[in-house]
């Protein structure tokens, strides 16, 4: 039976279904535990550069960890303040754009022929007297709300009256939401720490992790395996190098750019 191509082929689409289904379920673990590994295998060659200037290597991994502190504690009270001024000055540029006196009001007023169509549905006011269009139509849009509201209210006054009976359950669902967003940042402060704690731990011991998978490794296509993944090894370092210093230059060239040119908003933009 075990010799039967099928019963292999189902077995083999079962373990995989198996494994999938496993991922999934440990997803929450698994995920910081990847990149805890991305961030090991990433400042891996960091580390070594320090060790050769005889630095030893815990020591070089808690350099590492005090400057990726350093960072994240700093960015935060040097562009966060920045980010919400610019972000007040943004809404209130939008919000006097609606201002009466011009902007899109004022634009809109002009382009479009709301003085027409007020004539023309016969909602213009007797008389010579001038008179604001948008005005007239606000007046003549509420009222038509105000109309089927009130209808609504006579006709489901009953309702209404016991929609008290109800409100205890949209107090619970307001703690249920306050326990969930507590719960959601414990959950997020274990991941972090998890984080940290395995990537300072595989940082540390990144090179004798990696020996160990090699002896692992059948003798006769050790050194073949070897090579190809140290080919792949080398592509890939490049390929994220690469990636990280134009993203930066860019982010640099851009905010200087922004910033020289006047641009409001530059930050945030």
């Amino acid at each position: 039976v075990v010799k039967n191509p099928w019963v292999r082929a189902g077995a083999a689409l079962g373990a995989v279904i198996l494994t999938l289904f496993l991922i999934y379920l440990l997803s929450p673990v698994l995920v910081p535990l990847f990149f805890a590994f991305l961030v090991a295998y990433v400042l891996d060659p960091v580390v070594d550069a320090m060790e050769r200037r005889k630095i030893p290597r815990q020591r070089a991994v808690a350099l590492l960890a005090m400057v990726g502190i350093t960072i994240l504690l700093a960015l935060p009270l040097l562009l966060v303040p920045s980010l919400i001024t610019q972000a007040d000055g943004l809404i209130r540029a939008a919000s006097e754009g609606f201002d009466q006196s011009g902007g899109v009001y004022q634009w809109v007023v002009d382009r479009l022929p709301l003085r027409g169509f007020v004539e023309a549905v016969g909602w213009a006011p007797e008389g010579d007297e001038p008179y604001d269009p948008m005005d007239v139509i606000a007046v003549h849009v509420a009222e038509w709300v105000r109309g089927p509201a009130v209808e609504f209210l006579r006709s489901h006054a009953a309702q209404i009256a016991t929609a008290g009976q109800t409100a205890g359950a949209g107090v619970t669902s307001f703690l249920g939401s306050v326990a969930g967003f507590f719960l959601g940042t414990l959950l997020f402060l274990g991941n972090l720490a998890l984080f940290s704690f395995v990537a300072a731990y595989l940082l540390r011991d990144y090179d004798g992790i990696i020996a160990e998978a090699k002896a692992l490794l059948p003798g006769p296509y050790r050194d073949k395996v070897s090579g190809i993944f140290a080919k792949i090894d080398s592509q890939l370092r490049g390929f994220l190098r690469g990636q990280f210093i134009v993203a930066l230059c860019l982010g640099g060239m851009y905010t200087i750019g922004l910033i020289i040119g006047g641009v409001p908003f530059a930050i945030l933009i």
